[in-house]
């Protein structure tokens, strides 16, 4: 249930080891598992706007190699 669950969430996305190393490389803490694609760790935090941050740094690589 509920109670057992982390604070992970994880993103499907084109090439997502590469679009992960490149978040990494760019100062965003996260990694990627084969089956489960890029993990990204929001807590209490995190704000929003970080939230935000991140989803659109992923749409930026994906567009900057052709994949969006």
């Amino acid at each position: 249930g509920p109670e057992h669950r982390g604070g992970t969430v994880a993103l499907s996305a084109p090439d997502g080891k590469a679009v992960c190393d490149e978040l990494n490389r760019r100062d965003f803490v996260c990694d990627y598992r084969p089956e489960a694609g890029i993990r990204l760790g929001p807590h209490f935090f995190v704000t929003a706007d970080e939230c935000r941050s991140v989803v659109d740094e992923i749409v930026k690589i994906l567009k900057e190699r052709g994949l969006r």
